[in-house]
């Protein structure tokens, strides 16, 4: 089962503007939204004229709408999201092409959909079992194709207190990115973007050897190097429990790293971020660096090292040596991702 997301791009009417000058404004937002939909582990589906469908396993639900929520691109966006078994034609690691009603459906309710908004099918509400914020069903549109559609709440499109239900066994065969369901028993799946994710998690966090602690406290350390999401999570409630909402959301996030969901784990750490105390540098490193953990995670290393750097000069700022040394190391496993050796050995020098 795959969850289709159709994007399109409908600018308000401008008879100044040319066709032309239509197709550069289009071109220069559609590369963005392409990296962003691989980033959370998606996959380039179809891309009918101003518009733009992405796929992920349902196991990426919360991906996909991250895609269109999370730091939106473009306000004149109007998008529809289905789900579904689709028939692929051809499938690539990150371009395929795909056949099928959720393809329809998830194109008919972005024309319902006017520019900003999402619509969802009754379907793939019901199937998210109370995890998909919604602001009630839309009507009958003039011109528009009449199809059931309800409206995603922008302000809270997740319902971050529920965990998602443990996937079925025809679930997990799903969630290679090829969205094929014909594999044999004896045949291993193609690895998914989540397992890539959670690879990428653990050799991360694993660079910031023992200054890890300048970031996360010893115990959640050892969570982090077993790839242990419940202790992570348990973790949390008890600090939670203890008036420490900013690290316990903090730890939330990180074990949702460890779990392979790197959407749902940016929004937190970035809202981390924004409440970090501002008269605390060291604070404000720690939310800097867990957030470039999570970019580094999703595949995102340039935004990682942005963040990383602002880590450094917070770490700086405070005259925490350990921060630094974390920041170093960070920016020196970073430097490999871009093949730059040289700088890799020099942040490792400042990271000892």
């Amino acid at each position: 089962m795959r969850i289709v997301v159709h994007a399109e791009w409908r600018p308000e009417i401008d008879p100044d503007v040319s066709e032309e000058q239509r197709d550069e404004q289009w071109a220069e937002m559609v590369l963005p939204l392409f990296e962003r939909a691989i980033a959370l582990g998606g996959r380039l589906i179809g891309w009918p004229s101003r518009s733009v469908t992405v796929d992920f396993s349902w196991d990426g639900l919360y991906d996909a709408i991250d895609f269109l929520v999370d730091a939106p691109l473009a306000p004149d966006l109007a998008a529809g999201i289905s789900h579904g078994q689709l028939k692929v034609v051809y499938d690539g690691a990150r371009i395929a092409f795909a056949l099928g009603a959720p393809l329809r459906v998830a194109r008919n309710l972005a024309q319902l959909a006017r520019p900003g908004e999402v619509l969802l099918s009754p379907e793939i509400v019901e199937e998210a079992q109370g995890r998909i914020g919604t602001a009630g069903e839309v009507g009958k549109r003039p011109g528009r194709p009449e199809v059931p559609g309800i409206l995603l709440d922008p302000a809270h499109p997740l319902k971050e207190t529920q965990k998602p239900a443990a996937p079925t066994r025809e679930e997990v065969v799903e969630l290679a990115p090829s969205g094929r369901s014909s594999h044999p028993p004896s045949t291993p799946a193609p690895e998914s973007e989540r397992v890539r994710q959670v690879d990428r998690f653990v050799s991360t966090t694993a660079a910031l050897g023992d200054a890890a602690p300048a970031v996360f406290p010893e115990e959640v350390s050892k969570a982090l190097k077993k790839r242990d999401a419940q202790s992570l999570y348990a973790l949390a409630e008890s600090i939670r429990n203890h008036a420490a909402p900013e690290a316990a959301e903090r730890l939330d996030a990180m074990a949702q790293l460890a779990d392979g969901k790197s959407g749902e784990a940016l929004r937190r750490l970035r809202r981390s971020k924004e409440n970090a105390p501002t008269g605390d540098p060291s604070a404000r490193c720690r939310a800097a660096l867990a957030l470039g953990v999570a970019l580094a995670t999703a595949g995102r290393p340039y935004e990682a090292a942005l963040e990383a750097l602002d880590g450094l000069a917070r770490a700086r700022e405070g005259k925490d040596e350990r921060g630094e040394r974390a920041c170093a190391r960070f920016l020196s496993q970073l430097s490999l991702t871009f093949r730059d050796e040289y700088s890799s050995e020099a942040w490792g020098l400042l990271g000892t």
